[in-house]
């Protein structure tokens, strides 16, 4: 092997490893986010001022603040932009400017401070190895799970979700809905089926973890059972497919990818069936009852087709006169919030970041062959937007642990493409060096007898 080519792997190895000192200091701050996220899905401190957000823009900041404090540690401050920071940076842009015609102006600026700090921190933790992040929430998802079923002896009465649209109960534990330990079960599961796919999986699951790794995944997954959270156990297994889909080659890929469209379709149009069939009967929590949510919501939307109500604004009271008994937090559809929220302008900017996401994982299995955990996200993300709000709405864990681990991903691509141009401009020099030191050998060789060398 020739020495660029040696110094290319030493470098892909130097970054993936987690060995750098400097990445040392990033190990508690992406714990820090991490963990901070989750107090916006945790049934604790929720009564008048939402903590959750206090603590993500506290996390946020922490995260950020050791970047800088790396800057002089290490020399240099890092927090490299890529396509969709670009695009965010404009998308975020917009909803500011949204602020001159909201009818909550200074909830759009707290909502847009909010955001903003964690788009800030997740790039500015993007050299965090996605394994860690990958153990982390896999730890953390056995714990909460524990948890969670710890609630069903000590809390009875608030163990499971008070208006359970089946006859059976629905666990929620120590969340504020069933369906918020379902998703972030179902993230979990996700990101540890991705873990085995890369031959990784007794590293994601190390620890504490390792002293028994088939509890450690039957916890999460009756976690998930237990909490009943049918359409995100199916938005899990079609997103887990389509990032198994894109690292195949050939036929495999059209066949896997076309199956979990295929499924995904049936069961967006069949929904109402499907839930019936499964003992949902309450309309809040069927296709029928989002539509008509859908429905309310398009129309004022279409009051300001171009640039929208304003951000943060669907709550306004102004807007109480389109809803009965049931008045729904957000829009149930992470595009028509959009669209409420930010018009045409602002969904198309979203659209354009989503699909930048989406475009990272694409690139980690055609760069780095590997299964991308961003592609997972990503997609279970969209997904999810489709019954609920998870991008272009308030912050999520689920969506500030997909925008974590994208800037992680992206900037994986970009130093393994960069390290690979350098060795390719590396290999003809080290061509020439060898064959001018191969020269004056075979120069000052002594000649034989017969004029054979």
């Amino acid at each position: 092997m020739s020495r660029a080519l040696a110094g290319h792997y030493d470098h892909v190895n130097h970054y993936t490893s987690g060995a750098a000192a400097s990445r040392l200091v990033t190990a508690g701050p992406f714990a820090v986010f991490l963990a901070a996220t989750y107090f916006l899905e945790l049934d604790v401190l929720r009564e008048g001022i939402n903590f959750g957000n206090i603590f993500v823009l506290l996390g946020s900041w922490y995260a950020i603040v050791m970047a800088l404090m790396r800057k002089y540690s290490f020399g240099k401050y890092f927090m490299p932009m890529h396509a969709t920071d670009a695009i965010f940076i404009a998308y975020l842009a917009f909803l500011t400017w949204t602020v001159t015609w909201s009818p909550l102006p200074r909830d759009v600026i707290i909502q847009v401070i909010f955001v903003g700090s964690a788009w800030l921190a997740a790039a500015s933790l993007a050299d965090t190895p996605a394994i860690k992040v990958a153990s982390f929430i896999a730890k953390s998802a056995v714990l909460l799970g524990i948890l969670s079923f710890a609630m069903i002896f000590v809390r009875p009465d608030a163990a499971f979700q008070a208006y359970s649209a089946t006859d059976r109960p629905e666990l929620k534990g120590v969340f504020f809905h069933q369906q918020r330990l379902g998703l972030f079960m179902a993230m979990a599961i996700g990101l540890v089926g991705i873990s085995y796919l890369n031959g990784e999986m007794k590293r994601v699951l190390s620890g504490w973890l390792s002293y028994s790794r088939t509890i450690a995944v039957a916890v999460i997954v009756v976690a998930l059972i237990a909490a009943f959270a049918r359409s995100y156990t199916v938005f899990l297994v079609v997103s887990l497919a389509i990032a198994f889909a894109v690292n195949q080659r050939g036929w495999k890929k059209g066949v896997i990818l076309s199956g979990a469209f295929m499924a995904f379709v049936c069961m967006f149009l069949f929904y109402d069936q499907i839930a019936a069939t499964l003992g949902e009967t309450d309309a809040d929590l069927t296709l029928t009852g989002r539509t008509m949510i859908w429905e309310r919501s398009l129309e004022v939307a279409a009051l300001r087709p171009w640039t929208g109500q304003g951000f943060a604004s669907f709550g306004a009271s102004k807007f109480d006169y389109l809803w009965g008994a049931y008045r729904p937090p957000h829009a149930h559809n992470t595009f028509i919030q959009a669209y409420f929220d930010s018009g045409i302008v602002g969904l198309v900017l979203l659209v354009m970041f989503i699909l930048a996401q989406l475009r990272v994982g694409v690139l980690v299995s055609q760069v780095m062959r590997r299964y991308s955990y961003s592609l997972f996200l990503g997609s279970l993300t969209l997904f999810a937007g489709l019954t609920g709000v998870f991008y272009g709405g308030k912050l999520t864990a689920l969506f500030c642990t997909t925008m974590l681990v994208t800037a992680i991903e992206a900037e994986q691509v970009r130093r393994l493409r960069r390290s690979r141009r350098q060795a390719r401009r590396d290999l003809p020099n080290a061509r020439s060096s060898a064959a001018g030191l191969a020269a004056p050998q075979s120069a000052s060789a002594p000649s034989m007898p017969g004029g054979r060398a």
